[in-house]
């Protein structure tokens, strides 16, 4: 966003908001850039095999241990439904 801020000659003091700097520069988000990346590799985890180690981490539960108190953290697996929902 900074890079951006200085592509686009906007001072801090002109307090433009980043999704107005995104916007005017014809950017998506990086939020948006990683989800698609992600989304991009998704089918290939999925075609592994079971055994290998990145379908066991994405797509792995809490075996051992105590689960945190609270609403649990979000898996990958998870952002990627959300996506596919929309």
């Amino acid at each position: 966003m900074r890079c951006l801020r200085i592509l686009l000659r906007s001072r801090w003091q002109d307090k433009v908001p980043g999704t107005d700097v995104l916007q005017h520069a014809e950017s998506e988000s990086i939020h948006a850039i990683l989800l698609h990346s992600q989304l991009r590799w998704a089918p290939h985890v999925r075609q592994m095999d079971d055994s290998r180690l990145p379908k066991q981490l994405l797509y792995g539960e809490l075996t051992a241990g105590q689960r945190s108190l609270g609403r649990p953290k979000k898996r990958y697996k998870d952002s990627e439904r959300i996506s596919q929902a929309l």
